[in-house]
């Protein structure tokens, strides 16, 4: 397992920590600390053990380089609505899924919608349209 987050590390050993030298997951983590809002995002991806060339993938390949898809993908994360073995096993991949499938619709609610967030009253209801195509397309 890879080494955890501490509250005494400066600046330098979390990017080192996070990124673990992987060249592109360097930039991610860079971007993520000097963004005092992003701070609980990369709390949460140290929570998950997502590091590295796993968090590379992450914004990579499931979230497409996409600042909002990031955003929701990690709000979904922190409410449970994947679990920590669907994500670890996503990461796993050859290519990683999407989390968020942007061929749902919603009445109301754009699949990457700048709108939908845990307080819209559909979050719940996108939340779980988002986990039945995950599953699916993992199954495939």
């Amino acid at each position: 397992m890879s080494a955890k987050l501490k509250e005494d590390m400066g600046f330098m050993e979390v990017i080192t920590t996070m990124s673990e030298d992987v060249p592109g997951a360097t930039a991610i983590v860079m971007y993520l600390v000097v963004r005092p809002k992003d701070l609980d995002d990369v709390v949460l991806l140290d929570s998950l053990d997502i590091r590295g060339q796993s968090l590379y993938k992450l914004i990579s390949e499931c979230c497409g380089c996409d600042r909002n898809i990031l955003r929701l993908t990690l709000a979904m994360f922190e409410r449970g609505v994947f679990e920590r073995e669907q994500i670890h096993a996503n990461l796993a991949r050859n290519h990683a899924l999407p989390f968020v499938d942007g061929s749902i619709r919603l009445e109301d609610v754009s699949p990457y919608s700048e709108k939908i967030e845990p307080t819209h009253p559909k979050w719940d209801e996108w939340c779980s349209a988002q986990r039945a195509s995950f599953e699916r397309r993992f199954a495939e």
